[in-house]
């Protein structure tokens, strides 16, 4: 086997800065606790990652450890897995009742795709401050998921780091 890749992670004013630095954009926006190529690596692993960071976050309820044990067994950095863990607290907080009544439905709603009151209600509440401190985002990442989201709303970036 090679060497793991060695990198830095860096903010840039613009992908054309970036690129004349001859750096790799892996994502759009700031670096934050997500940046890693691991956690970019988890995010490529798992198209559907709400599933198993329910489990991880309902697993949470019983103690912080075994909720950080689970995120961190789906390969995510520590950093990541803490921003994650810190999203589920909140969204339980904010949104149970409406996530334990929808907690067998579609990510989506059906005919219009817009996302079901659980989701939603996640992204409202608690996706400011998650994109805020993750830095990267599975739709600036460039990569779609289980939840459907308008094609615009997804980061055009091409991951080929060999």
């Amino acid at each position: 086997m090679g060497n793991p890749l060695e990198y830095i992670l860096l903010n840039y004013g613009s992908v054309e800065e970036a690129q004349l630095d001859g750096a790799y954009v892996t994502h759009n926006g700031h670096c934050g606790a997500c940046s890693t190529l691991q956690d970019l690596s988890v995010y490529m692993q798992y198209t559907d990652l709400t599933a198993p960071v329910r489990k991880c976050g309902l697993e949470g309820i019983l103690s912080k450890q075994l909720a950080m044990d689970c995120l961190l067994a789906l390969g995510f950095s520590n950093p990541c897995a803490e921003i994650w863990y810190d999203n589920t607290v909140n969204t339980r907080e904010d949104c149970f009742g409406v996530c334990m009544e929808e907690i067998f439905e579609y990510y989506n709603n059906q005919g219009d795709c817009s996302l079901n009151d659980c989701l939603e209600c996640d992204e409202v509440r608690s996706g400011p401050v998650f994109k805020g401190y993750s830095g990267r985002t599975r739709r600036n990442s460039g990569l779609f998921s289980a939840i459907w989201r308008p094609p615009a709303t997804i980061y055009n970036v091409t991951h080929n780091y060999y």
